[in-house]
Protein backbone atom coordinates (compact mmCIF):
# COMPACT_ATOMS: atom_id res chain seq x y z
CA UNK A 1 0.00 0.00 0.00
CA UNK A 2 1.25 3.46 -0.78
CA UNK A 3 1.40 6.12 1.82
CA UNK A 4 0.05 9.58 1.25
CA UNK A 5 2.55 12.31 0.53
CA UNK A 6 3.70 14.26 3.51
CA UNK A 7 4.57 17.85 3.00
CA UNK A 8 8.25 18.01 2.09
CA UNK A 9 8.61 14.23 2.04
CA UNK A 10 9.62 11.86 -0.76
CA UNK A 11 6.80 9.88 -2.37
CA UNK A 12 6.84 6.25 -1.36
CA UNK A 13 7.76 3.86 -4.20
CA UNK A 14 5.64 0.76 -4.28
CA UNK A 15 7.52 -2.52 -4.06
CA UNK A 16 6.61 -5.46 -6.25
CA UNK A 17 5.38 -8.44 -4.36
CA UNK A 18 6.58 -11.96 -5.11
CA UNK A 19 3.24 -12.61 -6.80
CA UNK A 20 3.74 -9.66 -9.14
CA UNK A 21 7.22 -10.83 -10.13
CA UNK A 22 6.00 -14.39 -10.68
CA UNK A 23 3.11 -13.15 -12.85
CA UNK A 24 5.50 -11.01 -14.94
CA UNK A 25 7.98 -13.89 -15.48
CA UNK A 26 5.23 -16.37 -16.43
CA UNK A 27 3.73 -13.85 -18.87
CA UNK A 28 7.06 -13.17 -20.58
CA UNK A 29 7.83 -16.90 -20.90
CA UNK A 30 4.34 -17.57 -22.33
CA UNK A 31 4.77 -14.80 -24.92
CA UNK A 32 8.19 -16.15 -25.94
CA UNK A 33 6.88 -19.72 -26.28
CA UNK A 34 3.90 -18.53 -28.36
CA UNK A 35 6.15 -16.44 -30.62
CA UNK A 36 8.63 -19.26 -31.17
CA UNK A 37 5.79 -21.68 -31.90
CA UNK A 38 4.33 -19.36 -34.53
CA UNK A 39 7.79 -18.84 -36.07
CA UNK A 40 8.37 -22.62 -36.23
CA UNK A 41 4.98 -23.19 -37.89
CA UNK A 42 5.65 -20.48 -40.50
CA UNK A 43 9.12 -21.86 -41.14
CA UNK A 44 7.76 -25.33 -41.83
CA UNK A 45 4.82 -24.07 -43.93
CA UNK A 46 7.08 -21.88 -46.08
CA UNK A 47 9.15 -24.91 -47.03
CA UNK A 48 12.29 -23.64 -45.31
CA UNK A 49 12.41 -26.80 -43.23
CA UNK A 50 14.27 -28.57 -46.03
CA UNK A 51 13.33 -30.40 -49.18
CA UNK A 52 10.56 -32.95 -48.79
CA UNK A 53 11.70 -36.53 -48.95
CA UNK A 54 10.00 -39.89 -49.08
CA UNK A 55 7.63 -41.56 -51.48
CA UNK A 56 4.74 -39.13 -50.97
CA UNK A 57 6.73 -35.95 -51.65
CA UNK A 58 6.08 -34.67 -55.15
CA UNK A 59 7.33 -31.37 -56.47
CA UNK A 60 4.65 -28.99 -57.68
CA UNK A 61 5.59 -26.37 -60.22
CA UNK A 62 4.98 -22.74 -59.30
CA UNK A 63 1.86 -21.26 -60.88
CA UNK A 64 2.65 -17.79 -62.20
CA UNK A 65 -0.98 -17.19 -63.20
CA UNK A 66 -3.28 -17.55 -66.15
CA UNK A 67 -1.26 -17.86 -69.37
CA UNK A 68 -3.65 -15.68 -71.42
CA UNK A 69 -3.59 -12.92 -68.80
CA UNK A 70 0.22 -13.02 -68.63
CA UNK A 71 0.45 -12.85 -72.43
CA UNK A 72 -1.80 -9.78 -72.45
CA UNK A 73 0.22 -8.12 -69.64
CA UNK A 74 3.51 -8.70 -71.48
CA UNK A 75 2.09 -7.41 -74.76
CA UNK A 76 0.83 -4.24 -73.05
CA UNK A 77 3.63 -3.53 -70.57
CA UNK A 78 6.65 -5.75 -71.18
CA UNK A 79 8.03 -8.72 -69.24
CA UNK A 80 6.64 -9.59 -65.81
CA UNK A 81 9.02 -10.14 -62.88
CA UNK A 82 8.48 -12.77 -60.16
CA UNK A 83 10.61 -12.96 -57.04
CA UNK A 84 11.54 -16.49 -55.96
CA UNK A 85 8.38 -17.89 -54.31
CA UNK A 86 10.61 -19.72 -51.79
CA UNK A 87 12.59 -16.58 -50.92
CA UNK A 88 15.74 -17.90 -52.56
CA UNK A 89 17.73 -16.71 -55.53
CA UNK A 90 15.59 -18.08 -58.37
CA UNK A 91 13.58 -15.05 -59.34
CA UNK A 92 12.49 -14.99 -62.97
CA UNK A 93 11.10 -12.85 -65.75
CA UNK A 94 8.14 -14.05 -67.81
CA UNK A 95 8.49 -12.95 -71.42
CA UNK A 96 7.40 -14.05 -74.88
CA UNK A 97 9.56 -15.61 -77.61
CA UNK A 98 8.00 -16.47 -80.98
CA UNK A 99 4.57 -16.03 -79.38
CA UNK A 100 5.24 -18.50 -76.54
CA UNK A 101 5.66 -17.67 -72.84
CA UNK A 102 9.08 -18.32 -71.32
CA UNK A 103 10.40 -18.05 -67.74
CA UNK A 104 13.86 -16.46 -67.86
CA UNK A 105 16.41 -16.59 -65.07
CA UNK A 106 16.90 -13.28 -63.28
CA UNK A 107 20.66 -13.92 -63.06
CA UNK A 108 23.04 -12.44 -65.61
CA UNK A 109 24.73 -14.91 -67.97
CA UNK A 110 28.05 -13.25 -67.05
CA UNK A 111 27.75 -13.19 -63.24
CA UNK A 112 25.48 -15.17 -60.89
CA UNK A 113 25.40 -12.37 -58.33
CA UNK A 114 24.22 -9.78 -60.87
CA UNK A 115 20.45 -9.64 -61.35
CA UNK A 116 18.88 -8.55 -64.62
CA UNK A 117 16.34 -5.78 -64.99
CA UNK A 118 14.11 -4.96 -67.93
CA UNK A 119 14.93 -1.78 -69.87
CA UNK A 120 11.88 -0.97 -71.96
CA UNK A 121 13.62 1.99 -73.60
CA UNK A 122 16.05 -0.37 -75.37
CA UNK A 123 13.81 -3.46 -75.38
CA UNK A 124 16.51 -5.51 -73.63
CA UNK A 125 17.47 -6.91 -70.25
CA UNK A 126 20.38 -5.21 -68.53
CA UNK A 127 22.70 -6.52 -65.80
CA UNK A 128 24.44 -4.59 -63.02
CA UNK A 129 27.37 -3.79 -65.35
CA UNK A 130 25.03 -2.31 -68.00
CA UNK A 131 25.52 -5.28 -70.39
CA UNK A 132 22.39 -5.81 -72.46
CA UNK A 133 20.77 -9.10 -73.44
CA UNK A 134 17.89 -10.24 -75.63
CA UNK A 135 15.61 -12.84 -74.06
CA UNK A 136 17.07 -15.51 -76.36
CA UNK A 137 20.45 -15.05 -74.66
CA UNK A 138 19.16 -15.89 -71.17
CA UNK A 139 18.91 -19.14 -69.24
CA UNK A 140 15.41 -20.30 -68.53
CA UNK A 141 13.26 -22.64 -66.47
CA UNK A 142 11.08 -25.49 -67.68
CA UNK A 143 7.48 -24.34 -68.16
CA UNK A 144 4.14 -25.92 -68.93
CA UNK A 145 0.57 -24.82 -69.64
CA UNK A 146 -1.76 -27.75 -68.87
CA UNK A 147 -4.72 -28.21 -71.20
CA UNK A 148 -6.79 -30.23 -68.69
CA UNK A 149 -7.44 -30.55 -65.00
CA UNK A 150 -7.42 -28.09 -62.11
CA UNK A 151 -4.42 -26.20 -63.48
CA UNK A 152 -5.81 -25.84 -67.00
CA UNK A 153 -4.54 -22.65 -68.65
CA UNK A 154 -2.08 -21.78 -65.87
CA UNK A 155 1.53 -20.95 -66.65
CA UNK A 156 3.55 -23.36 -64.48
CA UNK A 157 7.26 -22.81 -63.82
CA UNK A 158 9.57 -25.58 -62.57
CA UNK A 159 12.29 -23.86 -60.51
CA UNK A 160 14.31 -27.02 -59.83
CA UNK A 161 16.42 -26.88 -62.97
CA UNK A 162 17.80 -24.11 -65.14
CA UNK A 163 17.98 -24.74 -68.88
CA UNK A 164 20.85 -22.99 -70.70
CA UNK A 165 19.99 -20.28 -73.22
CA UNK A 166 19.35 -21.60 -76.73
CA UNK A 167 22.33 -21.74 -79.06
CA UNK A 168 22.36 -18.77 -81.46
CA UNK A 169 21.23 -19.62 -84.96
CA UNK A 170 23.35 -18.38 -87.84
Amino acid sequence: MTQPLRPGGEPATPRASKGDVRFFVVTVVAILVAGLSIAAILWVLSGRGGQPTGSGAEYEAFSAGNAETLTRQIREGGPVFFADPLAGEKGFWIDREQGELVALSVNSPEEDDCPLRWRASVNRYEDCDARRYASEQLDRFTTNIPERGEQRGLFLVDLRRIIPAPEPTS
